[in-house]
């Protein structure tokens, strides 16, 4: 289950400045709909079992790529059930 959290919760999370989460985005290292999700121009939620898998696999993008594989998955499984 995707559990949305503001940025301020989600550098905490994971001991970076919001600063930091906030350039990722921007920079493309976070993928909107996996990562984060955006109400509007102001309101961005991050889904913390995104973030906290691409901090912990940082170093072997092949298993966040996995990891993103079975996110999409059940996120298009989840569409088709409603």
């Amino acid at each position: 289950m995707a559990t949305p959290i503001t940025k301020q919760e989600a550098a905490k999370l994971l001991g970076i400045s919001p600063y930091t989460l906030s350039q990722w985005r921007r920079a493309g290292k976070l993928i909107e709909g996996i990562h984060f999700v955006r109400f509007n121009s102001r309101n961005t939620r991050y889904i913390q079992e995104s973030i906290q898998d691409l901090f912990r696999n940082q170093d072997d993008p092949k298993a966040h790529e996995l990891y993103c594989q079975q996110f999409m998955k059940a996120k298009r499984l989840a569409s088709v059930g409603k």
